[in-house]
């Protein structure tokens, strides 16, 4: 009778086990974002692959100003927990607002991915609070403002620029 109770008691055990396994098919999201002089944090609502580490290509940080559009350029993509770290190649000055920070799936090279192998949407002008430190001078590079007479053609091409960004950011997430 001890084994018979011993083989239910396992069988039990392995099939509750089984029942209870859920698989994770949801795709990790940006949660928020937040920079620090030159590094930006983008935190995602759940753990990444670790080896899904997407060129820094898929990336791009800006703020739209009236008359001019910053880029910062980015050095290095590097995943750790749920966090994604873009290094800039110039420094975010203190006080400085309306940074976002865009991710584009990759056509070729890792996608960004939680541990399951759910691939993460791409996302658009997603709003980076800024916490570099007071005193902080910004290095980051500057589209050099349109000459005098080209301002209406300069801002058109770059709303253009924004708007094929966002409809090719939109096209992957169908």
């Amino acid at each position: 009778m001890p084994r018979r109770l011993l083989i239910f008691c396992l069988f039990f055990c392995l099939a509750a086990s089984i029942a209870s396994a859920q698989t994770d098919e949801s795709p990790p999201v940006a949660t928020s974002a937040q920079v620090n002089g030159n590094i930006l944090t983008i935190t995602c609502n759940e753990p990444l692959d670790e080896d899904s580490v997407p060129p820094a290509t898929s990336f791009q940080v800006m703020r739209i100003r009236p008359s001019v559009t910053d880029i910062y350029d980015i050095e290095g993509v590097s995943i750790e927990g749920s966090t994604v770290t873009l290094t800039l190649s110039g420094t975010v000055a203190a006080g400085v607002t309306g940074l976002t920070v865009s991710y584009v799936v990759p056509i070729t090279g890792q996608i960004l991915q939680d541990r399951a192998g759910n691939q993460a949407a791409a996302f658009s002008s997603l709003a980076v609070a800024n916490n570099s430190p007071e005193g902080t001078t910004g290095t980051a590079p500057v589209d050099p403002p349109p000459s005098p007479g080209s301002t209406g053609d300069y801002i058109d091409d770059m709303v253009e620029a924004c708007r094929t960004f966002i409809n090719a950011a939109e096209e992957r997430d169908r």
